[in-house]
C-alpha cells in the first residue's frame, strides 16, 4: 500500500514537472509570433500529446532513463532571438517562421540519420566532456536566470505586484527547506508540495477564469516552410549544436545511476528525438531533446524509479487529448510554476559543477571553462539588436549567449585535444 501511494504522487509529480516545463514555451513563441489565439491553443495541445509521448518512448524503448524529452532550451531561446532581432530588421515573421520550419526538418532528418548510421561514437568523442558539462553550467544560468524573472508578476504599468512577487518567494524559500531539512516523502514531494500550496494560496487571493481551448489541426503556424538560406542555415547550425544535449544528459544520467548507456540506446536516443524534431517543425513546436534538467529533478526529490516517469508522461498525453483538463491546467498561476522550476535548476548548476570535480583546476582549466562562460553570460546581457552592423544570418547565432559560450568551448577543447594528438608543441 505504502509503495502505491509512493507511486501515485510520484507520478503526478512527474506530471506537474513535464507540465510546467511545456506549457510556457508554446505560449511565449505564439506570443513572439503574433499568432491567433486558435494556433497558439492548438500548438499547446500538440505540445501536451507529443512531449508525454517523446518522453514514454524514450524511458521505454530510448536511452530508458528517466528524463523528460521536452522543448529544448538551447533551441526555445533561438526561436525567440530569431522572432525579435528579425523582426526588428524589418523581417516577415512567417517568412521568418517558415524559413526556421525548413531548417528544423532538415535537423530533424539529420539526427535521425545520426542514430540510424551509427555516428554518435564519434560525435561523442567531438563533444568532450568539458563542453559538456559547460554546456549543463550554461543551461542552468539561462533558464535558471528565465525562471528567475518569471516568477515575478507585474501590472500594467511594468511595476512589481508585491504580494505575488512575496508568494514566489516563500514557495522557493518552502521547498529549499523542505530539500534540505525535510524527511522522507516531505523531502520526495518538496516540488509538487510547493506548487500546490502555491497555487492554493495564489488562486485565494486572486482567481481567474476558464480558459476555452479552440481550434482545429494547424499545420506550420509559424509560417509555410521557405527557404530563406541564412536562416536556415543558422538553423541547423543551432540544431546541430543541439546535439550535445543528449550526451550531457546521458552522460550525467549514467554517473547517477552507476551505469553505462550501450550503444544501442544512444541510437534508439537520437532516432527518436529526430522524428519528433520533425514533427515539432510541422506543428510549429521548440524542437526536442532530452532534458538535462530532469537530473536536477531527480537529485532533488530522490526519486529515481522510471515508473512514475513513464506514468506522468502518460498522464500528459492524456490531458492533452481533453480540452476541458488542458483549460484548467492552463489556470495554473505561472509565477508558481516558474518558482518551482527555479529550485530545480539550483540542482542542475550543482550537477555542472560536479561534472567539472574530477579535473584539476590549474589556471589553464579555469580560463578553460571561465573564457566561455563568462562571454555567454556578456552575451545574454547585450541587447539583440547591437549585432545589427552585421549579415543578418549571424545575428541570430552572435546574439544567443548560449550558443556563443558552447561555440567557443568546442573550438578550445577541440583545438587542444588536436594539439596534443598531433603534438605540435
Amino acid at each position: 500500500m505504502r509503495y502505491k501511494w509512493y507511486l501515485a504522487f510520484g507520478s503526478i509529480q512527474w506530471f506537474f514537472f513535464i507540465f510546467t516545463n511545456t506549457v510556457v514555451v508554446p505560449l511565449s513563441i505564439g506570443v513572439a509570433f503574433s499568432l491567433p489565439q486558435e494556433s497558439i491553443f492548438s500548438m499547446m495541445t500538440y505540445s501536451l500529446i507529443l512531449t508525454g509521448l517523446a518522453s514514454v518512448l524514450q524511458g521505454w524503448i530510448g536511452h530508458q532513463f528517466p528524463l523528460m524529452e521536452g522543448h529544448s532550451g538551447l533551441w526555445w531561446g533561438f526561436y525567440l532571438s530569431m522572432a525579435t532581432t528579425l523582426h526588428t530588421l524589418g523581417f516577415d515573421l512567417r517568412e521568418v517562421g517558415g524559413s526556421i520550419a525548413t531548417g528544423v526538418i532538415i535537423v530533424g532528418g539529420i539526427v535521425m540519420l545520426v542514430g540510424i548510421f551509427n555516428v554518435t561514437t564519434w560525435l561523442h568523442i567531438f563533444f568532450t566532456t568539458m563542453v559538456r558539462n559547460i554546456y549543463v553550467l550554461m543551461l542552468s544560468i539561462q533558464l535558471g536566470v528565465l525562471f528567475f524573472l518569471r516568477m515575478f508578476e507585474t501590472n500594467n504599468q511594468g511595476h512589481i505586484v508585491v504580494w505575488s512577487a512575496l508568494l514566489s518567494l516563500f514557495i522557493v524559500m518552502l521547498i529549499l527547506v523542505l530539500n534540505t531539512k525535510g524527511m522522507g516523502n516531505l523531502k520526495n514531494f518538496a516540488l509538487l508540495i510547493g506548487l500546490v500550496i502555491g497555487w492554493t494560496l495564489y488562486r485565494i487571493v486572486e482567481t481567474k477564469e476558464g480558459i476555452s481551448l479552440e481550434g482545429g489541426t494547424v499545420f506550420f503556424p509559424l509560417g509555410s516552410p521557405t527557404l530563406i538560406m541564412g536562416i536556415v542555415i543558422v538553423t541547423v547550425i543551432a540544431g546541430l549544436l543541439n546535439i550535445i544535449n543528449t550526451f550531457a544528459a546521458i552522460e550525467v544520467a549514467e554517473k547517477l545511476y552507476g551505469t553505462t548507456v550501450a550503444q544501442k540506446r544512444y541510437r534508439m536516443s537520437f532516432i527518436i528525438t529526430g522524428g519528433f524534431t520533425m514533427l515539432a517543425g510541422v506543428f510549429g513546436l521548440v524542437p526536442f531533446a532530452p532534458f538535462t534538467s530532469s537530473i536536477g529533478f531527480l537529485e532533488s526529490t530522490k526519486m529515481t524509479e522510471r515508473k512514475p516517469f513513464l506514468i506522468g508522461g502518460m498522464l500528459l498525453m492524456f490531458i492533452g487529448f481533453i480540452p476541458s483538463f488542458s483549460a484548467f491546467l492552463l489556470s495554473m498561476p505561472m509565477t508558481i510554476g516558474n518558482a518551482v522550476l527555479f529550485v530545480a535548476y539550483l540542482q542542475l548548476f550543482g550537477t555542472g559543477l560536479k561534472g567539472l570535480q574530477t579535473i584539476p583546476l590549474t589556471t589553464s582549466v579555469v580560463y578553460r571553462i571561465a573564457f566561455p562562460i563568462m562571454c555567454g553570460v556578456g552575451v545574454m546581457m547585450m541587447n539583440p539588436t547591437m549585432w545589427g552592423s552585421l549579415p543578418f544570418f549571424m545575428q541570430p547565432l552572435l546574439s544567443s549567449g548560449f550558443l556563443v559560450a558552447i561555440l567557443i568551448a568546442l573550438c578550445i577543447e577541440n583545438s587542444i585535444r588536436l594539439k596534443n594528438r598531433l603534438h605540435f608543441f
